[in-house]
């Protein structure tokens, strides 16, 4: 050991000097990577393959500077420690980018073939001695150097075979199969220095293997700084998780001057975010500069708490339009007050938005240097990589800038916010997030969101993953084109469950993660609407209450109607019975929509019976259809029937099958053509079409040959109140509540409908009932 110490035992030599330098440069960058917040196996392989080059560099160039030969020969088996380590080291941190953790495992099994030769290093064969060349002592090989070096070039095509084959695969996403080819390419640069072992087998070559090494550090360095190789940070979701976000969403400076603004902005006012930013905020929100003079005196006791405040914003036409704004303050990493976050949020419902959102898009630039590089380029080598480390420590200080400033806008958001991988596993949530389930965000990252925040519907089932809305956005093959917002929302009341048993409804938009249109995966923002349900609960119970006081009168006139045109009461004249027969009808048609009225009410507020009993399907189809022959009859239609033989009774409440089977007729023949037809079949499905409780169903199937439904409001067809427009012209006297009821009838009582069409040539309407019939349900009214 002394002597390894003794500073008299070495000599200056030029030629040492560049392994020294490269092999600082190699175990400084594995240091800056394994001292990652967020270390995982990649970054501690990484670390294991820089400590095995520095030995290799620091060994040789410290065998090139000494006088004794014994000495020499020490340097040179650290050396050769570090080349015995290295292969086995990069064997595993190919595998660690594959993510191939079964066969990470078996990856240490390569040390075990090493071992013997890492054994046999102290003993003279692999390293028998040492010869004096005009850059220093070198090694020389000893009798097991060819076996050693052939097992070397085994593992190496190893490597490149893993990444090869890892790269034609499907299990890797974009950013993945992009590092691993970075590394594929370093790995190629590196291995041409081989060209060291050339002296070890007599050759006297000086040993140029460091050039090597440091164009392998350089490429590194520059995925690290330019592609964030190693990185995984949540900053990255930032823009899609902002763009996600119905509300509006300003930034601002101190002085009011917009900075940044979110797609649901863009569309709002209509204009490009170009053209908002380092306008006035007080263009879009007239009280914004007594807003921010207020906020300014709160923050100089460091309020944390968004003000909530109740006002107006105009729209790209002039118009004011209430709203609810958020403002918080947006501070920098010291502390200080860099702005303000402005969220506003439409409380009057009177315009949705629709927000756009741009996907990021990562492209890794393949980088190719020479291999054959020559000595007189070493000082070019030596100062690119101090500039890639320079440059490193820059883009370190503006991540972490960036960092800080996105944080502080998703604590602004006042809705909560989740963010996964395409398993489902959270990645990321906010403070409101935290608020409402009563989480910490360390028990929720990592988790599963199905299984941590588990999700009902009305009737408390828990519905299950692959009916979550996230699930539609990763459905295997699907491609989503990011060429404007993408997102999925909540139509049907669910509700969050928290670990307490208690729930709460919530109204849910999702939205996707892309690269390179493949979903990665998926953000979530959901928001408390038990008030927007008081809401509705009220205004159905007012309007059940309005329709069940009209039906009394309605029914006195309508009485009264038909007494004076049967003339009970005395003669009518024929201008008079014109008239009596128009308030009769009109009557009718008021008295059918207050019925209307009145069902929709029991049906949202579940007060409606169902009354299950065997009953006979096809005999209700035919006295429906004898009902409406006189309308079918004045326009020339004839309706056709198709039963299946010996079709069974069923278990069904008759009273809802009717209104069903009377609604879908009805609609078929009123908005037919002239002489046209009308099909009704009854049979029984056993394809599983549907998949209800997996068991055969029973289908209704009603379709005409009318004007079809147009393709882009299809979509809208079960809505209330909703009128296709090409029918709006031809009969103005619907309500839109027919299918609207229909469908809840349906869906109410464990059944499903769908439709198909087609514009001028008719629609078919399907209906499906379990073959268990429909399930009971208790309840004070029964629908008219």
């Amino acid at each position: 050991m002394s002597e390894i110490l003794t500073a008299q035992n070495y000599s200056f030599n030029f030629y040492s000097y560049p392994f020294l330098l490269v092999g600082a440069v190699v175990l400084l960058l594995g240091c800056i990577v394994v001292l990652n917040k967020n270390r995982k196996a990649v970054h501690i392989s990484f670390f294991a393959v820089t400590t095995s080059l520095f030995l290799w560099m620091f060994g040789n160039g410290f065998a090139f500077m000494v006088k004794v030969p014994d000495l020499a020969l020490f340097w040179q088996k650290v050396c050769w420690l570090g080349v015995m380590t290295l292969v086995p080291n990069l064997y595993i941190f190919t595998l660690s980018l594959i993510d191939e953790r079964e066969k990470l495992k078996k990856g240490l099994l390569i040390y075990l073939i090493f071992a013997p030769f890492i054994a046999l290093l102290p003993f003279r064969l692999i390293v028998s001695g040492v010869t004096k060349y005009y850059w220093g002592y070198d090694a020389e090989g000893g009798k097991l150097i060819t076996a050693f070096i052939a097992l070397v070039l085994i593992i190496l095509l190893l490597i490149f075979y893993s990444s090869i084959r890892a790269l034609s695969s499907r299990r890797l996403n974009a950013t993945q199969k992009s590092q691993l080819k970075v590394h594929l390419i370093s790995t190629v640069v590196a291995s041409s220095a081989a060209f060291d072992f050339l002296p070890s087998f007599g050759e006297p070559y000086y040993p140029l293997g460091f050039i090597a090494i440091g164009l392998w550090a350089v490429v590194i360095s520059i995925a690290i700084s330019k592609y964030q190789l190693f990185t995984l940070d949540p900053m990255f979701v930032t823009p899609a998780i902002l763009n996600t976000m119905t509300d509006l969403l300003f930034v601002t400076d101190l002085e009011g001057k917009v900075m940044y603004v979110n797609n649901a902005t863009t569309i709002f006012t209509e204009k490009s975010s170009k053209d908002i930013l380092n306008e006035k905020l007080k263009t879009y929100v007239p009280d914004s500069d007594s807003i921010i003079n207020r906020e300014s005196r709160l923050s100089r006791i460091q309020r944390k708490v968004p003000t909530l405040l109740n006002t107006t914003i105009l729209s790209s036409k002039g118009e004011e339009i209430s709203v609810e704004l958020s403002v918080n303050s947006l501070r920098n990493q010291s502390g200080m007050r860099a702005g303000y976050v402005f969220i506003c949020h439409d409380v009057s419902k009177i315009k949705e938005t629709e927000q756009a959102r741009a996907s990021m898009l990562e492209n890794l630039e393949k980088s190719k240097k020479d291999l054959g590089v020559k000595v007189n380029e070493l000082e070019k080598v030596k100062k690119a990589m101090l500039n890639v480390l320079e440059d490193l420590n820059d883009e370190k200080v503006k991540l972490e800038k960036s960092k800080a400033r996105d944080e502080a806008v998703l604590l602004a958001i006042g809705e909560g916010l989740v963010v996964t991988d395409k398993l489902g596993k959270i990645i990321l949530v906010n403070r409101t997030f935290e608020e409402m389930l009563s989480l910490r965000s360390e028990e929720a990252v990592g988790s599963s969101l199905s299984q941590l925040v588990p999700m009902v519907d009305e009737d408390g089932k828990q519905v299950p993953e692959n009916k979550r809305l996230r699930s539609l956005l990763l459905i295997p093959g699907k491609r989503v084109v990011p060429l404007r917002t993408t997102y999925y929302s909540t139509t049907d009341t669910y509700y969050f469950v928290r670990r307490d048993k208690t729930k709460f409804p919530v109204s849910i938009t999702t939205t996707p993660i892309l690269i390179k249109g493949k979903v990665i995966g998926v953000v979530e923002v959901f928001r408390d609407v038990t008030k927007e349900r008081e809401v509705d609960r009220a205004k159905s119970e007012f309007v059940s209450l309005a329709s069940h006081q009209l039906r009394t009168p309605l029914s006195t006139i309508s009485w009264y109607a038909e007494m004076l045109l049967s003339e009970d009461v005395g003669k009518v004249k024929s201008g008079q019975r014109k008239y009596l027969d128009q308030i009769y009808k009109a009557n009718r048609r008021l008295i059918e929509l207050v019925d209307s009225l009145l069902n929709v009410s029991r049906l949202e507020m579940g007060t409606f019976m169902v009354d299950p009993q065997q009953c006979n399907i096809i005999e209700i189809s035919k006295e429906i259809i004898d009902e409406l022959e006189p309308q079918a009859l004045d326009k020339q239609i004839e309706i056709r029937e198709k039963y299946e033989k010996e079709f069974p009774t069923i278990t069904a409440d008759p009273k809802l099958l009717r209104i069903v089977i009377q609604n879908l007729l009805t609609n078929a023949i009123k908005y037919n053509k002239n002489k046209g037809d009308v099909q009704i079949e009854i049979y029984t499905d056993t394809s599983n079409r549907n998949e209800i409780n997996k068991r055969e169903n029973y289908v209704i199937k009603v379709s005409d040959t009318g004007h079809g439904i147009p393709k882009q409001q299809q979509n809208q067809i079960f809505t209330k109140l909703f009128r296709a427009d090409n029918i709006k012209k031809l009969d103005t006297e619907g309500t839109g509540l027919g299918l609207y009821m229909v469908k809840s009838i349906v869906e109410h009582t464990g059944g499903k409908i769908w439709f198909e069409s087609e514009l001028d040539k008719g629609t078919t309407f399907f209906v499906s009932i379990p073959q268990t019939g429909m399930e009971r349900k208790e309840g004070t009214k029964e629908l008219i």
